[in-house]
């Protein structure tokens, strides 16, 4: 008997000495990949086998965002970012994006104002493709002073926002190779108002829960208002002022409204959310509660959010929100990154140290 165990194992070793990466099934092979968590790993594995490489496509590449570590105006082409997925910062050397200032949240790409020619253009940092954007009829000073202009979307169409003087808010869209932008100005109350692309219209809070306005983007004409929704936690004990922050989320088609309370920040592991649906039948748009978003995953930066599909990737839960928390407990602020579960209405402090990152935007890595 023990001699055929010595002879098994014997066998079991040169069987594996026969085998290499490069035999693995492709079934087991696709379940290596949807269980990649990170973009940079995602490239490492089409790097470790030609064989490989035409199986999967750039496309294939994770979709979990990482946070942009904000900066003003740089000489550096040195870009840090913040992977949710491994918890790590990963520094890219981008050599388009010296000397200029980097705006989002983004599909990726990020907006980049050239600070020597005065150009706007949408630059990806991962495969440092740019696109040539026209230029916007502001003046340069104000532009680079005042103007931070935030990516709203990408694709066929480009929307971006942003505030040239207190409560201005100026919004602006342009179809990729056109020569000119749909700028509209608009005074709002808040310079933390909720704004989003939807359907070829602006969708702009004018104060925190109040009315919403649709904007058409062609014309800068208002095409209708759609009422403040019914508040969920008026009355809410112990919450000294019902303000907060206020975000619209274009998230599977659907156009949502989230608000989350500014008083929590004394009690680290609360937060309270309020969700809403833009419902528009009848003929009659209005904000209908929401106590469930399903498989989506919404990721929130302090202007800006993200919705994206949750495919089965591990350590990630769906129906959740994800965002940075401020606590002060007494010794000074401390940042922490939270996840709220929307049906136990319950907030999780997750072991990742972000205590160095900005109020930087969130940009999905793209291979594209």
């Amino acid at each position: 008997m023990e001699g055929s165990v010595h002879k098994l194992d014997s066998d079991c070793r040169i069987a594996m000495a026969k085998t290499s990466l490069n035999d693995l099934p492709h079934d087991l092979f696709f379940l290596v990949i949807t269980n990649l968590l990170d973009v940079f790993d995602f490239v490492r594995v089409r790097a470790t086998c030609k064989r490989w490489r035409p199986l999967i496509s750039p496309s294939d590449s994770p979709r979990l965002p990482w946070i942009f570590n904000r900066r003003l105006i740089s000489f550096s082409a040195n870009l840090e970012f913040y992977s949710l997925a491994s918890g790590k910062f990963h520094t890219i050397h981008v050599p388009k994006a010296s000397d200029k200032f980097l705006a989002g949240p983004s599909h990726g790409y990020l907006l980049a104002f050239d600070t020597r020619c005065f150009t706007l253009s949408l630059l990806n940092p991962f495969t440092c493709n740019e696109i040539p954007l026209p230029p916007l009829e502001l003046k340069w000073s104000t532009l680079s002073s005042y103007f931070r202009p935030e990516l709203i979307c990408t694709g066929e169409v480009v929307a971006i926002s942003g505030f040239t003087s207190q409560k201005f808010l100026i919004l602006a869209s342009c179809r990729l190779g056109e020569n000119k932008w749909m700028a509209v100005e608009r005074q709002v109350r808040t310079n933390f108002v909720g704004r989003s692309y939807y359907k070829g219209m602006f969708f702009v809070n004018e104060s925190e829960m109040g009315a919403t306005t649709a904007i058409d983007s062609t014309t800068g004409v208002a095409m209708f208002s759609v009422p403040a929704p019914v508040r969920q936690h008026s009355n809410l004990e112990g919450s000294p002022e019902l303000r907060g922050f206020d975000y619209l989320v274009e998230s599977s088609g659907e156009l949502l409204r989230v608000f989350r309370l500014w008083g929590d920040y004394k009690k680290l592991k609360n937060a309270y959310f309020e969700i809403y649906r833009l419902d528009c039948a009848n003929g009659e748009p209005r904000w209908v509660n929401v106590n469930s978003i399903g498989d989506r995953m919404l990721f929130l930066d302090s202007v800006h959010g993200l919705s994206l599909m949750n495919t089965g990737v591990q350590g990630l839960k769906r129906n959740s929100i994800y965002f940075m928390k401020l606590f002060n407990g007494g010794n000074g602020w401390s940042k922490f990154l939270c996840r709220y579960d929307i049906i136990e209405t319950r907030t999780e402090v997750l072991p990742f140290d972000v205590q160095k990152l900005g109020d930087g935007p969130l940009i999905v890595p793209s291979l594209q």
